[in-house]
Formats: structure tokens, sequence, C-alpha cells
């Protein structure tokens, strides 16, 4: 009985499972459009209207990046396997729970 129980443990494949880090990047995508909007803004008010081509070229190159740029920050600072790690995902659960009460 033992060995059918082991057998079958075996057919489980661990990679299966989702990772926390599956989910962060459509998770992250409305941050990171809303962070490239916001970045790309004072971009075109730093040149000041005055460089249209080198805006967009900023503008693209910030909205090709910032998504995993995001995702590295997030992946790195709130799903290591840290005590600094914990405490964040800690403050963020309880950030976040006081922003979805009444």
């Amino acid at each position: 009985m033992a060995a059918k129980r082991k057998s079958a443990s075996k057919g489980i494949n661990s990679s299966e499972f989702p990772s926390p880090g599956d989910y962060l990047k459509p998770a992250l995508a409305p941050i990171a459009t809303a962070l490239t909007e916001e970045l790309a803004a004072l971009l075109a008010t730093a040149l000041d209207g005055r460089k249209k081509k080198t805006l967009d070229r900023l503008s693209q190159a910030l909205s090709d990046a910032v998504p995993e740029l995001l995702q590295r920050a997030f992946e790195h600072e709130l799903l290591a396997n840290s005590v600094v790690a914990s405490e964040r995902r800690a403050t963020l659960v309880a950030a976040l729970s006081a922003g979805a009460a009444p």
C-alpha cells in the first residue's frame, strides 16, 4: 500500500502548480500602465513638447520596460524568502485590507 502512495506522489509534478510570481504579471499590468503614463507625463513636462520624437521613444521604452521592472521589484521585495520580505507582505496586506474597509 505504501508503495502505491509513493509511486502516486512521484506522478505529481510541482511545476504544474503556479507560483506566486505567475500571478504577478496580470495583477501588476494595470499598475505598470498607470506608472508608465505618469512617467510619460513627467517626461512630457520636462521636454516641454519640443522634442516629440524623443518623447515618443522614451514613452515606448517605458511601456516596454516598466512591467518587467515592476514584476522583478515585487518578486525581489515581496516574494523573496526572507524576514524582511515577509514583513513587507504583512504590511502590504494590512494596507490593502484597510483600503477595502468601508
